[in-house]
This record gives C-alpha cells, sequence and structure tokens, in this order.
C-alpha cells in the first residue's frame, strides 16, 4: 500500500510540476511576445527565456527526484521492518515450541518416574497432580506472557517507525511549501 500511495503521489506531484511549468513557459511566451513587437530585427519564432516543450517533462521530473528518493527510503525501510517483524515472530514460536517440547519431556520424565515409584500411596499421588497442574498452570502463565510480550514490542516498534515515517513526510511537505 504504501509502494502504490508513493506512485500515486509522485505521478501527481509530476503532473502538477508540468502544469506549472507550461503556465509559466505560456506565460513568457505572451510577455516575450508582446514586448519584442517593439524591438526590430528579433526573431519572432523564439522567444528568448522560454523554456524548450521537451525540456518541461526533464524538468518536472528533476524536480520531484528528492521527493521521490524519500518515498524509496520510507517502502525499504517499511520492507527491512516487515522482515523484522517476521523474524521476531518465528523466534517466538521457536522459543514457544522448545518451551512446550520441554515441559513435555519433564512429564513424561515424571509419569515413568510415578510409575516406579508407586506404593500404592494415593496421599503422594494427589500431590503429584496438584505438582503436575501447578506446573501446567506456570507454563501456560509463561507461554502467554512470552505471547503478550511480543505482540507489545511488535506494536510499539511498528508505532516507532510510523512516527518516524510521519516526521519525515511532514518536513518534506514544509519543504515543498518553502520551495
Amino acid at each position: 500500500f504504501l509502494f502504490l500511495m508513493g506512485v500515486a503521489w509522485n505521478a501527481y506531484y509530476y503532473y502538477m510540476n508540468v502544469q506549472v511549468l507550461q503556465e509559466n513557459n505560456t506565460s513568457e511566451t505572451n510577455n516575450g511576445n508582446h514586448n519584442n513587437n517593439n524591438t526590430p530585427n528579433h526573431n519572432d519564432h523564439e522567444p528568448p527565456d522560454t523554456i524548450e516543450y521537451n525540456d518541461i517533462y526533464s524538468q518536472a521530473f528533476v524536480n520531484i527526484l528528492i521527493p521521490i528518493m524519500v518515498w524509496i527510503v520510507c517502502c525499504v525501510r517499511a520492507y527491512q521492518f516487515h522482515g523484522l517483524i517476521v523474524e521476531a515472530g518465528m523466534e517466538a514460536t521457536a522459543e514457544q515450541e522448545q518451551l512446550q517440547q520441554e515441559f513435555a519431556a519433564n512429564r513424561h520424565d515424571d509419569e515413568d518416574d510415578d510409575s516406579d515409584n508407586d506404593n500404592g500411596d494415593s496421599d503422594n499421588d494427589n500431590d503429584d497432580i496438584e505438582q503436575q497442574q501447578q506446573q501446567q498452570h506456570d507454563d501456560e502463565v509463561v507461554r502467554l506472557n512470552t505471547t503478550t510480550a511480543t505482540n507489545d514490542n511488535y506494536n510499539n516498534t511498528r508505532r516507532l517507525v510510523q512516527d518516524e515515517e510521519h516526521e519525515e513526510l511532514t518536513l518534506q511537505v514544509e519543504e515543498a511549501r518553502f520551495s
């Protein structure tokens, strides 16, 4: 979306530059012809100080080179940010899977220990079940905290990048106003 917005904005800005240059060229041509009628031996086919027709398009393009470069930088930074977010998500998923595997391995080891030490004592079995339930609860809390922290980091980083892009665009608009 950012790329399409940049292309549309730059195309519109280019179009507006061409229109302004053509208007300036037309007004200079009209002023030049009016003033040149008083001077003898002047070539009326080529008024002085006017921009050639093909030169209007190249000059309009030169006028929007800096804004185009700013948009390109914004698009590259957005792509890099997207890559960082994807990488952080993959790391969080891998860490979560590792924790789940460790939890499953610990639970399997606890079950093996319980079956080896089974003396028919129901109090020990109840204590073990309570410990397992507490461990499962603790692991679930750790998983949720990890996921929440990852989402918070993503949202905070996204806000920072959007703020930076907004500041860049604001500066660009202010520069355009003073140009």
